[in-house]
């Protein structure tokens, strides 16, 4: 139990010191704009280095459970939608000195959905709407572009940009008998900004190959 709760922990502190993310959205029905909220959600990444390419350069990888969403107004009322996703990223670390320039892509896998209500958009008037594994309401896929730019081994700023539809607007329910599409017309593109740690260890190597060096010279008597 202690170890469990030690793990928890440490997932934790992760997720929090690794990435979090302010998760922007543009939502439109039927070409007509609807008002949205601003998003603050956590991911929990695991990095690894696929090559270094240059002492200067690095080709990484990236595994990550994300928790995407929207927030937009319906007539009076408040909806959450929110996903669980799976991604995958490959990108690139570039140093220049002391900054660290990461672009890259990547893919999200949608595992589960939860939608919440808030009538009159009052916090003490939330329900559950809808909750299941691998939904039909959201794309089960997303592809994003990332842009990071920070300090070598230190904290990092990146932006992502999702190129597709979150909800999927051909999902079809059936209410007393009779097929609707709820989401029909609408269309959510969404805008994360966030917080994230990197480290790969190119930085320390540089300093020990300079090190190396300067030990390696002659020294005047």
């Amino acid at each position: 139990m202690k170890k469990f709760i030690l793990l928890v922990l440490v997932l934790s502190i992760y997720a929090n010191v690794n990435a979090q993310t302010f998760q922007f959205s543009t939502v439109t029905k039927n070409d007509t704009a609807v008002n949205s909220a601003l998003r603050y959600s956590w991911r929990i990444p695991i990095r690894f280095k696929i090559s270094e390419l240059k002492n200067d350069q690095t080709w990484y990888g990236a595994f990550s459970f994300k928790n995407e969403g929207t927030i937009f107004d319906v007539a009076d009322d408040r909806v959450v939608m929110r996903g669980i996703f799976a991604g995958l990223e490959t990108g690139f670390i570039f140093y220049l000195n002391k900054l660290a320039i990461a672009p890259a892509i990547g893919i999200d896998y949608q595992l589960h959905y939860k939608e919440k209500l808030f009538t009159d958009q009052k916090r003490s008037n939330k329900s559950i709407e809808d909750r299941q594994w691998f939904s039909d309401k959201l794309n089960p896929y997303n592809v994003y572009a990332r842009l990071g730019l920070g300090k070598k081994d230190g904290l990092m700023l990146f932006a992502e940009v999702y190129f597709m539809n979150f909800v999927n607007p051909n999902y079809t329910e059936t209410v007393n008998g009779v097929k609707t599409k709820p989401l029909d017309g609408y269309q959510v593109n969404r805008f994360n900004l966030g917080l994230s740690y990197i480290f790969d260890g190119n930085s320390n190597k540089r300093n020990f190959k300079a090190t190396k060096k300067t030990d390696n010279e002659p020294k005047n008597l």
